[in-house]
């Protein structure tokens, strides 16, 4: 018997193990459905359970160390909206996987969706528009209804359409680019 996977479905189905799994943003999810046709199989059904119960925890590991020993998570709450402030001296975002992982770390420790992050966190080349790393880091936040505000000293950047870029960002509602933390919580307050 031939097996076939749909790869347009969110969904992938493994046919031996009957399995649906999910890998999105760092996390796998699945749902077990009737195995009792293969319930003889029984090492079968041992090994694709021990498989993907070994990648969640690799997983849940990665995002712990990167969640919660590099980061210095505050949260604090301006008018009815909660905002995650995240400290940090040290480099948290550096790709998209990094960018995925920072924003599961952070609402997984703080529940809120809007974040607070310090410039020095992100890595230099974000600010590097023909790298397009800010494009696909933004675009994650975004997507999963993320509202960032990067708190720091852009006077610096020369680039034209960098700066035309923070402009456009801080007349949105969903990324902000400001020079104070007291600024960012303004701006995550009315978007």
């Amino acid at each position: 018997m031939q097996t076939s996977i749909d790869t347009t479905a969110p969904y992938r189905k493994d046919f031996r193990s009957q399995m649906y799994y999910k890998i999105d943003a760092g996390i796998l999810q699945y749902d077990r459905i009737d195995i009792s046709a293969f319930w003889g199989f029984a090492s079968l059904r041992d090994s694709c359970f021990s498989i993907l119960a070994g990648l969640c925890e690799r997983v849940g590991n990665s995002i712990q160390k990167k969640g919660k020993s590099n980061m210095n998570i505050k949260k604090i709450t301006a008018n009815n909206t909660e905002i995650a402030v995240v400290n940090n001296d040290e480099v948290c975002i550096s790709d998209v996987q990094s960018a995925l992982d920072f924003m599961i770390s952070v609402n997984h420790e703080t529940g809120n969706h809007s974040i607070i992050i310090n410039k020095e966190a992100i890595v230099e080349d974000f600010f590097i528009l023909s790298t397009r790393l800010a494009g696909e880091i933004l675009q994650k936040f975004i997507t999963y209804q993320f509202k960032l505000a990067i708190v720091g000293d852009f006077s610096g950047y020369t680039s034209k359409p960098l700066k035309d870029f923070i402009y456009e960002s801080n007349h949105g509602k969903d990324i902000f680019f400001v020079s104070s933390e007291k600024e960012a919580i303004e701006k995550l307050d009315k978007a």
